[in-house]
């Protein structure tokens, strides 16, 4: 018998959802590389030394270009292993909902159409598969980037680093203002979808 529990759902599943977390947030840091490159290469070209040479550049040029392709493949990584671990949690809510259909009085199909059923089984599990899969990653690489780079800022300029942080309740409050109803919207949606 199969349980509907979380530690018994998550079984396996948790570790690979951090490892899958792990890769999207470094993708996510790699994708700053760029933006430090420019800076880099800013700072090189104006100067008031003597001029960089171009085999500096390209080798700016080269670190932007290479930390690009290893973003792209870890992020690639990070989302197969996050959606086999969230089609490994979904098959193991699928086979504990139907253990559970085994083991139910046999009148209770009376006041259950089959499609109803399916739908649950098939449809609504499905439609978790979005949280394993793209939430878990992308909220923890949404925590991790940020915190990166405020550190790249604060060492590069503690000023920048200070501004960086005192944003944060700036956009705290932005994000308040623009989300004020958002729960009656979701629930007119619901309600249009059903």
């Amino acid at each position: 018998m199969i349980s509907l529990s979380a530690p018994k759902l998550f079984e396996g599943g948790r570790l690979r959802l951090c490892v899958a977390s792990l890769f999207v947030s470094v993708a996510a840091v790699l994708e700053l590389i760029p933006h430090l490159v420019v800076y880099l290469v800013a700072i090189e070209v104006f100067s008031k030394t003597a001029p960089s040479s171009s085999s500096t550049l390209g080798w700016l040029a080269l670190a932007a270009i290479g930390g690009v392709l290893v973003r792209f493949i870890l992020l690639g990584i990070g989302y197969v292993i996050s959606h086999a671990s969230a089609f490994r949690i979904l098959r193991r809510l699928r086979l504990a909902l139907v253990s559970k259909l085994n083991r139910v009085p046999g009148d209770f199909f009376d006041g259950h159409q089959s499609g109803d059923l399916k739908k649950t089984i098939v449809d609504d599990v499905a439609a978790t598969e979005g949280v394993g899969a793209h939430v878990v990653p992308e909220l923890a690489s949404g925590l991790f980037v940020p915190i990166c780079a405020a550190i790249v800022l604060f060492v590069s300029d503690w000023r920048l680093g200070l501004l960086s942080i005192a944003l944060v309740p700036v956009a705290a409050l932005v994000q308040m203002v623009f989300m004020q109803g958002i729960t009656e919207a979701i629930q007119e949606w619901h309600a249009a979808e059903a």
